[in-house]
């Protein structure tokens, strides 16, 4: 069941990759959903094993979230480059 959970959130990713506006509203999602683990888990007595799971999934989601964040944040930049030099000053 957990597989494909998982699955189905690596595709909606992908779809959210495609397309701006469907991927902001999928990473406000996935933010919810890490945010209603961590209450979860926090509310909830659980066993060790249980414990590093939750955690592996709270992750994985914020994982997901920051790879449809800066995929859309990044066209949002201007596309000039900076020199090496530059980026090792700032």
């Amino acid at each position: 069941m957990l597989a494909d959970i998982r699955y189905y959130l690596m595709y909606l990713c992908l779809d959210g990759l495609e397309n701006p506006s469907l991927g902001r509203s999928i990473s406000d999602v996935f933010v919810k959903l890490g945010v209603w683990l961590e209450e979860l888990h926090k509310e909830t007595p659980v066993w060790k094993a249980e414990h590093e799971t939750i955690r592996w999934y709270i992750g994985w989601l914020f994982a997901l979230e920051q790879l449809l964040s800066l995929k859309h944040e990044i066209k949002r930049l201007p596309t000039e480059k900076i020199s090496r030099e530059d980026f090792k000053r700032s």
